[in-house]
């Protein structure tokens, strides 16, 4: 049931969309609520995911932690968070997916883990993070331009950003 739990991992990340809509206090809010849920919700509607015998739920904490943290450190750079998150989400994900396809070659410093899947790690993690990171102004975040230009919000990714004239996120 590997795939089921590193679905639910990069479904996580698709909430990377958030950050485009929600302004600062919001989003570590949900973090919050992510972690709450991880915790107490979600060993309960999807058990199966849990690792092991003993439902070791290391993974399902620190992952909206991680999360916490890169808000916390780089409240005026989402496109810093959109980043990190999609290497999260997409690169982990993905490289425990491939990882377990066909002959595992192992690492020679960690036989647990195999070459295929850090290989698919830097595919997917470096795909994900670029079109993020890169695509911020004109492809993703297109569709909340309108709804951020009338709230008053200018971002460094929109076309005539000022900094000058920018309302801070922590406020």
């Amino acid at each position: 049931m590997e795939w089921k739990r590193q679905s639910v991992h990069m479904a996580a990340g698709l909430l990377i969309v958030l950050l485009r809509f929600l302004p600062y206090w919001l989003l570590l809010c949900v973090c919050l609520g992510g972690l709450l849920f991880n915790l107490f919700f979600l060993p309960r509607l999807i058990p199966s995911i849990m690792r092991g015998i003993s439902g070791d739920r290391r993974g399902v904490v620190f992952y909206p932690i991680a999360i916490t943290v890169l808000v916390l450190l780089f409240p005026h750079h989402p496109h810093i968070i959109a980043g990190a998150w999609a290497i999260l989400s997409f690169g982990d994900g993905m490289a425990t997916l491939v990882g377990k396809l066909g002959r595992p070659m192992p690492l020679r410093w960690n036989p647990a883990k195999t070459s295929q899947g850090t290989i698919a790690c830097f595919i997917a993690s470096g795909l994900a993070a670029m079109f993020l990171f890169f695509s911020s102004s004109r492809i993703l975040w297109m569709t909340g331009n309108a709804g951020w230009r009338l709230s008053g919000w200018r971002l460094p990714w929109l076309p005539g950003w000022n900094p000058s004239r920018c309302r801070s996120m922590t406020t």
